[in-house]
């Protein structure tokens, strides 16, 4: 799960949170929201990131880089392998005849 740290950082000042305020509201330390705002902690936990949606108001995936976010920056593999990516899946059953 990579976290989408524009995202988080533009949803929080829409809403004209302080930083200190949301980080002491999520009992989180005020450097390691910087941290993630900054994308220089991009996997932060399952429970981080839904502590953060509920706070925000938002959805999960909200907070969650997609496939258009990881071409638009130009990512490696390995990390767009750790995304959301927008996909279909096709089954095919096969009968055999008698």
């Amino acid at each position: 799960m990579r976290l989408n740290h524009r995202r988080l950082k533009y949803l929080r000042q829409e809403q004209n949170i302080k930083q200190l305020e949301m980080a002491r509201s999520l009992s989180l330390d005020q450097s390691l929201l910087s941290k993630y705002e900054n994308g220089k902690v991009p996997n932060p936990s399952a429970a981080v990131v839904k502590a953060i949606a509920n706070y925000l108001n938002c959805k999960i995936t909200d907070l969650l880089l997609t496939e258009s976010d990881c071409e638009q920056e130009e990512f490696t593999k390995k990390e767009y392998t750790q995304t959301i990516p927008n996909r279909i899946d096709v089954h095919v059953y096969f009968h055999w005849g008698e």
